[in-house]
């Protein structure tokens, strides 16, 4: 067979279509030809555009042409091609794109809070699709200008070690929220961060992380003993 070639027929990608190009055959023969018996395989690259990945999916058709030698008459479904290639119904192939987008938002109750008196940070993940989320955790050490009292949520665990919230699955547009309340200490680092991860490809990573600070203020309770003159009565 010559003047072999591969057609992209159809192309759901809204990026710079893929060109076939061979890279190997069975038994060598030149860009073109393929005795009898032989194969080829071509591969085509292509990069994903994010509304790629909001559709969820890329599909590409392709079809296969040649020239018989002498130009004889094109073999019959019968014939020795197990496969033989239908000019009505090119191969086509879908691929299913699997990406989410998680958001974590971080909040604090009081951003201006006295030393020796509580906070509570509020940490929210939601995953924005377009598929679900496997093995979501969020990275949130507590720095060293607070003193850990207490956590709560619902979903996962969180490790007071390491600072680890270890949500799980989390579907498309659902979401986990973790309440961490600490002590503000007379000094040290007063910012906290957390940052999601998981193990599909996140189309907008700069929503992966947040942060907020908290100004710790001085302790000015006042002494119950001030201003007290003990005086003797006769």
């Amino acid at each position: 067979m010559m003047n072999v070639t591969i057609d992209e027929d159809a192309f759901s990608g809204t990026g710079i279509t893929p060109t076939p190009v061979r890279v190997s055959t069975s038994q060598g023969s030149p860009v073109g030809t393929l005795v009898p018996g032989e194969s080829a395989t071509y591969n085509a690259t292509y990069t994903l555009t994010f509304a790629d990945v909001n559709a969820g999916h890329v599909t590409n058709t392709a079809s296969v042409t040649g020239t018989p030698p002498n130009d004889p008459a094109i073999p019959s479904a019968t014939s020795e091609d197990p496969t033989p290639e239908d000019p009505g119904n090119p191969e086509k192939t879908v691929v299913k794109i699997i990406a989410s987008d998680l958001e974590i938002t971080k909040t604090v109750d009081n951003a201006v809070q006295k030393v020796g008196s509580p906070v509570a940070f509020t940490i929210t993940v939601i995953n924005n699709g377009p598929s679900d989320a496997t093995n979501v955790k969020v990275d949130d050490l507590l720095p060293d200008g607070y003193e850990y009292i207490s956590h709560q949520t619902v979903t996962g665990t969180y490790n007071v070690g390491t600072g680890v919230w270890t949500i799980g699955n989390l579907a498309n547009s659902s979401g986990a929220t973790i309440t961490i309340v600490a002590d503000v200490k007379t000094s040290g680092n007063y910012t906290n961060v957390a940052e999601v991860s998981a193990t599909e490809y996140d189309q907008d990573p700069t929503n992966n992380d947040d942060d907020v600070t908290v100004s710790p203020t001085a302790n000015t309770s006042p002494d119950v003993n001030a201003g007290v003159v003990n005086t003797v009565i006769p």
